[in-house]
């Protein structure tokens, strides 16, 4: 058995989505509350939201179930954030101020998108990361969110959902809506990342399927 440190990598069955542009579909939105995070450009840390935006492809591995990818975001509603010119992209015209400050990020799930996955080396092995994000084109038919539990709904290993009077488990209570802070309230300190689209620089047509 090999002792390589990189071994391991290659021993589980786990399948990276293929590269190259395809659809999406929101399956979840992951709220990490507040995170230790250096500042870009300085040694700081600081304490930042970030969230994660979950999608489901049109492809699929090889039993069938669609691949998983997924991108970590700073909570922010600032011009310069990374997750607000995500969303104008995939919405395809640029909010308002007072629009990005009210956007609820629940609004996401079950929502399609056509983005270009690439793979990504990091330290741990390689990722595949979402980049590109866009509308769904009109002549590609809706796909929906299937076999998924949303991190929030999952019953953590070892421990067992309460019952309910009838022996069932009760359905699961809505947390509070993920929205957007105020630009002012926070920097924008994600970085510009490689490859990623800026979003219409002027206002397109309404992406009618985005909330």
């Amino acid at each position: 058995m090999s002792m390589k440190m990189g071994a391991s990598r290659a021993m589980g069955d786990f399948e990276l989505c293929p590269s190259g542009p395809q659809q999406l579909v929101c399956c979840d939105i992951i709220d990490h509350g507040l995170v230790a995070t250096k500042q870009w450009g300085t040694a700081a840390m600081k304490d930042v939201p970030k969230v994660t935006i979950r999608w489901q492809s049109a492809a699929q591995m090889k039993d069938g179930r669609p691949y998983i990818v997924q991108k970590r975001y700073t909570l922010s509603s600032h011009p310069k954030s990374t997750l607000r010119k995500d969303l104008e992209a995939w919405r395809g015209k640029p909010f308002t101020d007072q629009e990005a400050d009210d956007f609820d990020l629940e609004k996401l799930i079950s929502v399609n998108c056509f983005a270009n996955v690439v793979h990504e080396p990091k330290t741990r092995g390689v990722f595949a990361e979402v980049r590109s994000i866009m509308p769904r084109p009109q002549a590609l038919p809706k796909i929906a969110v299937r076999d998924y539990v949303r991190v929030k709904d999952r019953v953590p290993d070892g421990a067992q959902a309460p019952a309910t009077s009838a022996g069932q488990p009760p359905a699961t209570s809505p947390t509070a809506p993920v929205s957007l802070p105020p630009a002012d309230d926070f920097p924008a300190d994600d970085p510009p990342e490689p490859g990623a689209f800026d979003g219409p620089d002027e206002a397109a047509d309404d992406n009618p399927e985005f909330p």
